[in-house]
């Protein structure tokens, strides 16, 4: 305790007891460390066992510090924090292998984790008063243990990995929050921004539980499914460049609410603004479900759409459609309703 620099240097390390620093810094892995510069080399495997876990702290054991820097060196071996991890300034961690984050990671500043080569597991808590980014080649999983709610905050939260699980977690941001994925997104926790949200996507999102935003909520994917509920004080906006498909869930927004699908657009549950309403799809069908804004709607759909449940707006609505069925449906407007059907009506 109560040293300017504390460095440990090893194949591996176990943190059973506190640590106090000013800075301390643990780098592990097999090889050569220079420490005039930091510089890790490699070196050749031996035949030994290679260990499963470079760094491991327990529950026992904390590390406190104002500079914060854990380096995991040797290829496939990743890092267990169990134990309290707190800087008040920078605190960064990285790893070749797999990250479990079973305990408390804080900073009063910024925080960066990052597997190179594997995936970020959250089932305790990481947070930051500023920045906190999350990289892992592989996924970003939360999930819960032991009754404590696995949580992902930061001021600025922002997360690049191959695909997000969120099993039952709790991602929240007090201003920005960024998601960007290679393949998908599932969401059946809570995902929250003070700000905005922007959730991007290679593969499908796919959300049961919670996303919500003070700010806009941009959520971007091959596909969208929605059972639970995404909500805007501001703007909602969905792109998919496949399907959209609110299945008894909510779709909401303050203000304006845009989607946009390459294919078919279903409801079966709620899409609702305050404000305008902008709804362009390749084909539509609104099974028993309501689309309603306070405002002006816009429906422009590409080819057949299929209205069973209730289309409403109390300024007017344009509806343009290649064609359109309403059989025990209600398409209604307090201001005008104009439609361009191209065939059947």
């Amino acid at each position: 305790s109560n040293l300017d620099a504390f460095d440990i240097i090893s194949r591996t390390a176990r943190i059973n007891a506190d640590v106090h620093a000013v800075k301390l810094g643990i780098s592990t892995g097999y090889g050569s460390h220079d420490v005039a510069t930091g510089q890790f080399s490699a070196l050749p495997p031996d035949g030994s066992d290679v260990p499963a876990v470079a760094l491991d702290s327990t529950a026992l054991g904390g590390m406190y510090a104002e500079r914060i820097i854990l380096v995991g060196n040797e290829k496939g071996v990743g890092v267990n924090l169990e134990g309290v991890t707190h800087a008040t300034d920078e605190l960064v961690l990285t790893a070749d292998g797999r990250i479990r984050i079973k305990g408390r990671v804080s900073s009063d500043n910024d925080v960066r984790v990052a597997s190179t080569a594997d995936s970020v597991e959250i089932s305790g808590s990481l947070a930051a008063a500023k920045i906190a980014e999350v990289t892992a080649l592989k996924d970003l999983v939360l999930k819960s243990e032991a009754g404590t709610q696995a949580l992902l905050y930061a001021d600025d939260a922002r997360v690049s990995s191959e695909s997000l699980h969120n099993v039952d977690g709790r991602i929240e941001s007090g201003t920005n929050l960024a998601v960007a994925t290679r393949s998908g997104i599932t969401n059946a926790g809570s995902i929250v921004s003070g700000g905005n949200a922007v959730l991007n996507a290679g593969g499908v999102v796919g959300n049961t539980g919670q996303m919500q935003a003070r700010g806009s909520l941009d959520v971007e994917g091959a596909h969208v499914l929605n059972s639970g509920r995404m909500f805007s004080i501001e703007a909602v906006r969905i792109h998919s460049a496949g399907d959209i498909v609110n299945a008894g869930g909510e779709i909401s927004s303050k203000k304006s609410s845009s989607l946009e699908a390459t294919g078919n657009i279903s409801n079966t549950g709620a899409i609702r603004t305050e404000g305008l309403a902008s709804i362009r799809a390749g084909s539509l069908s609104n099974e028993g479900g309501r689309i309603e804004a306070t405002d002006a709607m816009t429906l422009g759909v590409a080819g057949h759409m299929a209205n069973s449940g209730t289309i409403g707006t109390e300024r007017g609505a344009f509806i343009s459609a290649g064609s359109l069925s309403n059989e025990g449906g209600r398409i209604l407007s307090q201001g005008d309703l104009d439609f361009a059907v191209a065939g059947g009506l």
